[in-house]
């Protein structure tokens, strides 16, 4: 019997060694555990801090890149629009001294001409439709040369035909000037020089037609919606 006592007190100190060692564990881990659960919210703010600083640079970034493209953009419309009122400036230009070069040597060998009788007014009169004439010849011809590069591809082939009629006519023009001056009279050879008139005249019509469709490409494709076959 003090056997079978002894052997029940030595496993009861056995169970409460492992009892104390179970509630010693428990109570670590249970700190564990609470200290973590503290922990939690500061975890928390911390991860909503770095969610809120990637989301402001991402909007950062975001609006640096369209700030960009904005600005590539803005940039290319004012260029457009620079170089189209260059070359509608020199086109304007042109066409307008075309015609003032057809007109002046009109009025240097008119159809129905009536010059002074007397040779030094006869002389006088010449010199200003020659001087007219010279002036308008000059304009047209720094328009289409030195600002060339500036006249749009798609009317600088007719340009260059009317600078080529323009510089036979000027040939024709300088004799009867000449001629004109050795003598005092208009020689019938002088008057050829309007055969390239009606030359000249179509190509202006051409270039009008030109420049009209250019300025129609400029503005883009139409974008109204089509009627619709219902």
């Amino acid at each position: 019997m003090e056997y079978v006592n002894g052997v029940l007190i030595v496993v009861l100190g056995v169970i409460v060694l492992i009892l104390k060692h179970s509630m010693k564990g428990y109570g670590e881990e249970k700190g564990k555990l609470q200290a973590a659960l503290e922990e939690l919210p500061k975890l928390t703010q911390k991860v909503e801090e770095v969610k809120k600083k990637i989301e402001v640079s991402n909007a950062e970034e975001i609006a640096k890149i369209v700030k960009g493209v904005e600005a590539r953009y803005e940039l290319k419309n004012h260029y457009s629009k620079e170089v189209f009122n260059k070359e509608y400036e020199v086109l304007e230009n042109v066409y307008g001294s075309t015609w003032k070069l057809q007109a002046c040597v009109q009025t240097i060998m008119p159809v129905l001409d009536k010059l002074p009788v007397d040779k030094e007014e006869r002389k006088k009169v010449f010199q200003e439709r020659w001087s007219r004439y010279a002036e308008a010849f000059n304009e047209f011809r720094d328009g289409v040369t030195q600002k060339r590069p500036f006249i749009p591809g798609d009317v600088v082939g007719i340009v260059d035909d009317i600078w080529k009629v323009v510089r036979k006519e000027h040939c024709r023009v300088e004799d009867t000037y000449h001629n004109f001056l050795a003598d005092h009279r208009i020689q019938k050879s002088g008057v050829n020089a309007l055969d390239h008139q009606e030359e000249l005249d179509e190509l202006i019509e051409k270039l009008q037609e030109g420049i009209r469709d250019w300025c129609n490409k400029q503005k883009g494709p139409d974008t109204e919606p089509e009627p619709s076959d219902e």
